[in-house]
């Protein structure tokens, strides 16, 4: 069974770059992720890593594109990458150092009255 989940994926701009140009191995399912940019120039020429999102995706174990996935990251060094996947009911699984990319997982409330949110 399945449901409803969100991914960050990141993994540092070297390991990327060989994973994708040189040896041509990316999983599929990083074709429907959301890449995400840096907002500056300053920020974009600093940038040692790449993030990526995929929400409101069912997550489902035997899906092909989630266990490539899976595959393919627990095949990584834990140090080139982190991954997060937060479920509908809450629980979370968590691959790699997703913590040394400064990843944070927080709930929060959102109040639709002047953007108001409540953090745990």
């Amino acid at each position: 069974m399945g449901m409803y989940s969100s991914l960050v994926f990141v993994m540092e701009k070297e390991a990327y770059f060989k994973e994708a140009v040189m040896l041509n191995k990316l999983p599929k399912l990083m074709g429907e992720m959301y890449k995400v940019e840096p907002k500056t120039e300053k920020e974009k020429k600093e940038q040692h890593f790449f993030y990526w999102t995929l929400e409101y995706f069912k997550w489902y174990l035997d899906d092909p594109l989630v266990t490539e996935f899976i595959k393919y990251i627990e095949e990584l060094p834990d140090d080139v990458y982190g991954a997060i996947v937060i479920h509908e009911d809450e629980t979370k699984d968590i691959w790699g150092n997703p913590f040394d990319f400064d990843l944070q997982v927080e709930l929060s409330i959102k109040i639709p009255i002047n953007d108001f949110t409540v953090s745990v």
